[in-house]
């Protein structure tokens, strides 16, 4: 049955076949073709596939189909198959390191012009000289903005070799992905020269799970200030951080380019530092930082006294904070209500899925949500309806409180603008919770904070 156009893109944006003869609706826009063992196709047959996809895709995931089993040619005809409409490409997982270096030049060449996105992780792309990758990277379409090299053992090389493949990365790059890669093979200062071989356009850098830890607090404050003045967005994720000294941590974040406005630490075992040490380090997070992910790092065994201290030296920048998996439920309902309320007023999303809150009655919830009238997107996926609902009873109130006092001396599209000049919210969110009906026996708050003075 092929639906109305007008419904494609309110019902159809995504579809994954079941069969290959299965007929793809007209209006999808994401195609997830992977791990369908496409390679085991012939060319012909993969080039009719792709030529058959509807002109409506922008997004192809082609992940893990043995494509290696193609030769060169085969997969150049592939590529050039696909839609000039795809802007996003998924090649990963397709053992591609087996072609040779100018045979994968040739597949990087055919790829569509229009691709902005491309994702070549898992490919044994290490396994390539050093000049055949810088190859391979310049063959790369030049309007690709987002490039994925995660799982390809990178650190397989030289560190003189892995300043030349990044220096031979497109310059259109924004956005680059180097987990997974062993990175800490390489020494301090490889790693600080490999980061300022970085395309200097670069704002987004994964350099997730490449085991960083290992490096010395001296070698990684380096390799932090080589990283591109450019990036906004940095994951340290996975890199065992937790393992160094407290006042190395701290020397660390204060080594993070003031640039980055999302830094995300998780996965980092932080917990095991002492409560005074969690505190300094959150001191030390640059104050230009307002995403910040300490999701998966054991701060459930800290004390309820720690936490609340922890959360108080949160930098006041922050606007979106993940403490999501921290095992937090733990903690009485009155320790949770002394930590959400030393949370910054800053906070308006907040991550708490996966702290066993579901084991918390609904009037503790409402607690949490009294001390959170700031925050408003509070997330906590496992929590059943009665329970979230219970605990966003209280979300947004205090931002409810300040434009109802702004709107008693401007009109509210005055007050709509002044509020969103000051806070971190957008407009979308102020007209939401201004409209939201007020809980009731609601708490006297006071307007919102800090800047909202200023006036």
């Amino acid at each position: 049955m092929i639906l109305p156009y007008f419904m494609h893109w309110t019902l159809i944006m995504a579809f994954r076949p079941t069969e290959l003869n299965q007929p793809i609706l007209e209006g999808v826009t994401t195609l997830d073709l992977s791990r369908n063992a496409l390679g085991q196709k012939t060319g012909e047959e993969l080039v009719a596939i792709m030529r058959a996809i509807p002109p409506s895709v922008t997004s192809l995931n082609l992940d893990s189909n043995e494509l290696c089993r193609k030769t060169a040619d085969e997969l150049v005809a592939i590529m050039r198959a696909i839609p000039q409409s795809v802007t996003t490409l998924d090649l990963s997982r397709n053992a591609l390191g087996q072609k040779t270096g100018e045979e994968l030049v040739a597949i990087m060449r055919a790829i569509p012009p229009s691709v902005t996105s491309l994702n070549l992780g898992w490919n044994y792309l290490g396994r390539k000289t050093d000049v055949e990758l810088a190859a391979i990277m310049r063959a790369i379409p030049q309007l690709v903005t987002s490039l994925s090299l995660d799982g390809n053992d990178l650190g397989l090389k030289t560190g003189e070799e892995l300043v030349a493949i990044m220096r031979a990365i497109p310059p259109s790059v924004t956005s680059l992905n180097l987990s997974l890669n062993n990175l800490s093979r390489k020494t301090g200062e490889e790693l600080a020269a490999i980061m300022r071989a970085i395309p200097q356009l670069v704002t987004s850098l994964d350099l997730s799970w490449d085991n960083l830890g290992q490096k010395t607090d001296v070698e990684l404050v380096a390799i932090m200030e080589a990283v591109p003045p450019s990036v906004t967005s940095l994951s340290l994720s996975r890199n065992f951080l937790g393992e160094k000294t407290g006042a190395e941590l701290v020397a660390i974040m204060e080594a993070v380019p003031p640039s980055v406005t999302s830094l995300d630490l998780s996965w980092n075992n932080l917990g095991q530092k002492t409560g005074a040490e969690l505190v300094a380090i959150m001191e030390a997070v640059p104050p230009s930082v307002t995403s910040l992910n300490l999701s998966r790092n054991f701060l459930g065994e800290k004390t309820g006294a720690e936490l609340a201290a922890i959360m108080e030296a949160v930098p006041p920048s922050v606007t979106s904070l993940n403490l999501s998996w921290n095992n937090l439920g733990q903690n009485t309902g009155a320790e949770l209500v002394a930590i959400m309320e030393a949370v910054p007023p800053s906070v308006t999303s907040l991550n708490l899925s996966r702290n066993f809150l579901g084991e918390k009655t609904v009037e503790e919830l409402e607690q949490i949500s009294r001390c959170l009238p700031y925050v408003i997107n509070i997330h906590c996926e496992e929590l059943s309806q009665e329970k979230l609902t219970a605990l966003n009873r209280y979300n947004g109130h205090g931002i409810k409180a300040t434009i109802q006092g702004l709107n008693e001396n401007y009109p509210f599209e005055l007050s709509l603008k002044i509020l969103g000049f000051l806070s971190p919210c957008t407009e979308t969110d102020i007209i939401k919770v201004s409209t939201k009906e007020s809980p009731p026996q609601a708490l006297p708050l006071q307007e919102f904070p800090p800047q909202a003075l200023l006036l």
